[in-house]
């Protein structure tokens, strides 16, 4: 992810006035997904290595439907 990401304790803070399963799901999701790429990708977002496999191309938005409503994730 973005050094412009917010980490959890900011999530924590911000997610008073919502509802705060959803934004610890969506922020837990978000961040599996993102271990997931840099593992197949061979580097973390934003290193430059030679053992590099593959490259990123950004994020998109997807809808992911669950019990504590619609997540709004952004899947690398």
């Amino acid at each position: 992810m973005t050094l412009d990401k917010m980490t959890f304790l900011e999530v924590l803070n911000q997610a008073q006035d919502k509802d705060f399963l959803a934004e610890v799901a969506k922020f837990t999701l978000e961040r599996l997904m993102d271990y997931e790429v840099t593992t197949q990708t061979g580097a973390p977002y934003y290193v430059r290595e030679e053992d590099r496999k593959t490259y990123r191309n950004g994020y998109r938005e997807r809808a992911f439907d669950t019990r504590l409503g619609t997540l709004n994730l952004e899947i690398p």
